[in-house]
């Protein structure tokens, strides 16, 4: 996480690190090595209904296949069967592995292509993976429109804020960068503490544009 008090610049690295570390979906051992099994809870019933491999949402396996060996950091095995899932199965949770693939390889070009391929992706899983990733392979200006997609669903969230002021300093753009502080400077989401944070980085932006 990221706190005022303890870095002068946003962390890229550190939100992109803290996305990657979860777990999209944790690997379901199979039974007897022949059947993958699932316990789903009714709701209604609060029986236990049990699917079998049948059943399962074609690239289900390649999918878990992926992840164990992402999770493994086989990284080439992991991208070619995540790659069968998608052309099973074109789902958003397919595509949040791949791209979490092509940052830990630190491939941009990739990265870049996977994020305009899929415009409609649009959870919030999605933007909260996008937006740092697009930051660290220096993609600013799209970057930021992930960003304010997260800040119109987490408003309270400071770093999103603080994200977009970063990447508009990278851009040049010191007079968004400085208003953007100052909007967060005169909000109540701040403490006393981030706010002496924050009029130090406008006044050190302000007079680097002298």
């Amino acid at each position: 996480m990221i706190k005022l008090v303890k870095s002068k610049n946003i962390a890229t690295q550190d939100l992109v690190d803290e996305v990657i570390a979860i777990d999209p979906v944790k690997p379901v051992a199979a039974k007897n090595q022949k059947e993958y099994v699932a316990s789903v809870n009714d709701k209604k019933s609060n029986n236990s209904v049990t699917v079998s491999s049948k059943s399962l949402v074609a690239g289900e396996q390649d999918y878990q296949k992926s992840l164990r060996l992402f999770i493994d950091d086989n990284l080439k095995l992991s991208d070619q069967f995540v790659k069968a899932a998608i052309q099973k199965n074109d789902l958003e949770k397919y595509h949040l592995l791949q791209a979490r693939i092509y940052i830990k390889q630190k491939d941009s070009d990739k990265f870049y292509a996977l994020v305009k391929d899929h415009p409609d992706n649009d959870s919030l899983d999605w933007f909260k993976l996008i937006a740092p990733g697009l930051q660290l392979f220096s993609y600013y200006q799209l970057s930021n429109q992930y960003y304010y997609s997260l800040i119109k669903v987490e408003p309270d969230q400071i770093r999103w804020q603080l994200a977009t002021a970063l990447n508009y300093q990278r851009m040049g753009d010191k007079n968004e960068a400085i208003a953007t502080y100052k909007k967060l400077y005169e909000s109540d989401q701040v403490s006393n503490q981030q706010r002496q944070w924050l009029i130090k980085k406008i006044e050190r932006l302000s007079a680097e544009k002298v």
